[in-house]
């Protein structure tokens, strides 16, 4: 390993571990309870270790990474091409040799060196949208499986994440729908597409919106632009300037009579009319509600509502479930919502959930990202901790409590400026 490379990846670990840790994981995808984390450990004079963690603190793979360069011989470091972003570790991360090999390393644990596709995204359904490596001159698009195998051949220019056993692909300027078997189920002839809920997909053909099934034949024409998935049996449509909801035959079940409309959610949904918010159930009643100013969709019968200028949560009855007195609250990830900063967390219930250190700024996964400070009053920002001093260590914890790996950054900061003294 040259000095350029050492540089390189003190340069990951110093100056670009706050990506790492703010992005380590999204919440969402397939098995929301795996995470993949980036660790640094075995700091001395001399050397220190690279890994990458799952959500047990188990190690899925390592490098020890010398100060004395003529140690170096062959490491797996952080991929920093453009074939993936080593610093988002949502659907795991690639890291690459000087044999110009590349490992993917996904967030369930597996490991494959020189996989014929790199995701772009999460997997969902089992697989994820990936470009082939090597990588094609025309960036073309498949999905990879879990097994690392190219179940859709890279032969799309844009792919979209499995939803319903269907994803949204593109051909030149024309969108249709491919399976997992890799066949492309519904041609490629929709100038717009949205995906797949409960059988059907809105889309855009030539003369207007329709909804499809899965084999692509028209169930029935729509006003209505952009998507508007099915849910419970419900879509919101326009007729005219109005909105209302159909059924899965296009028959408008709840008169088109509101000025906008959003999706159904725990048999509720949220509709402007003559300018004040509502809240009707699935037979167009409308909901009893105190004065809100706005409003997040229902998630296991609680919905996110401001009023007043602070954040509560209301329930599907219209009462408040929790008071407003957050200046915000978030949608629900790997089970926690977030509030205000610097950040709290509440369960799905409503229910305040204490963080394992004075700040934690994220939550994905089941895993818990915290800082080490010396001012816990100070910013949050990372990197102003960082550039400051202030910042101490990142550690990891389930969410039990119990703490998972830690990166040292003070021990790592005097490595790397040891480094930097001797290479030039």
């Amino acid at each position: 390993m040259g000095k350029l490379a050492l540089l390189g990846i003190l340069g990951v670990v110093v100056a670009g571990i706050g990506w790492f840790v703010l992005r380590h994981s999204g919440g969402g995808g397939d098995g929301d309870d795996h995470a993949l984390m980036f660790l640094v450990d075995g700091i001395s004079q001399t050397q220190m270790t690279m890994k990458y963690v799952n959500e047990r603190g188990s190690v899925i793979h390592s490098e020890v990474i010398y100060l004395d360069e003529t140690k170096n011989s062959n490491q797996w470091t952080p991929d920093r091409s453009s074939k993936s972003d080593p610093f988002n570790l949502s659907w795991g991360t690639t890291l690459v040799n000087t044999k110009k090999q590349v490992m993917l390393i996904d967030r369930f644990g597996k490991k494959t060196i020189d996989p014929p596709g790199i995701p772009t995204s999460d997997f969902n359904e089992g697989m994820a949208p990936a470009k082939a490596n090597p990588p094609s001159q025309n960036g073309l698009c498949g999905y990879l499986n879990r097994d690392h195998r190219m179940a859709v051949p890279a032969e799309y220019e844009e792919c979209l994440k499995f939803v319903d056993g269907l994803a949204e692909v593109r051909l030149g300027r024309k969108w249709g729908y491919v399976n997992t078997a890799g066949k492309l189920q519904i041609p490629a002839q929709f100038l717009s597409t949205c995906r797949f809920s409960e059988g059907l997909a809105h889309v855009q053909l030539p003369e207007g919106w329709a909804y499809v099934d899965q084999q692509g034949k028209v169930v029935f024409k729509a006003e209505a632009t952009g998507c508007a998935d099915f849910n419970g049996g419900l879509a919101a449509a326009r007729q005219g300037p109005k909105v209302g909801y159909v059924d899965r035959a296009g028959k408008f079940v709840i008169p088109a009579k509101y000025d906008s409309g959003g999706e159904f959610h725990d048999g509720r949904a949220w509709v402007r009319r003559e300018g004040q918010l509502r809240l009707i159930d699935r037979s167009g009643n409308e909901i009893a509600l105190p004065a809100i100013a706005r409003c997040e969709n229902f998630h296991r019968g609680l919905a996110p509502v401001q009023a007043d200028g602070k954040w509560g949560l209301l329930d599907t009855n219209g009462k408040f479930a929790v008071q407003p007195k957050y200046t915000s609250i978030g949608p629900v990830v790997s089970g926690l919502r977030q509030t205000e900063a610097p950040p709290g967390y509440m369960d799905e219930h409503g229910a305040e959930v204490k963080p394992p250190g004075p700040v934690c700024p994220s939550y994905n996964h089941g895993v818990f990202t915290c800082f080490g400070v010396r001012d816990p009053n100070a910013a949050q920002n990372l990197f102003f901790l960082m550039a400051a001093g202030g910042l101490k260590s990142i550690d990891y914890y389930g969410r039990s409590g119990s703490l998972i790996g830690r990166i040292d950054v003070e021990a790592i900061s005097k490595l790397g400026d040891k480094a930097k003294g001797k290479l030039p």
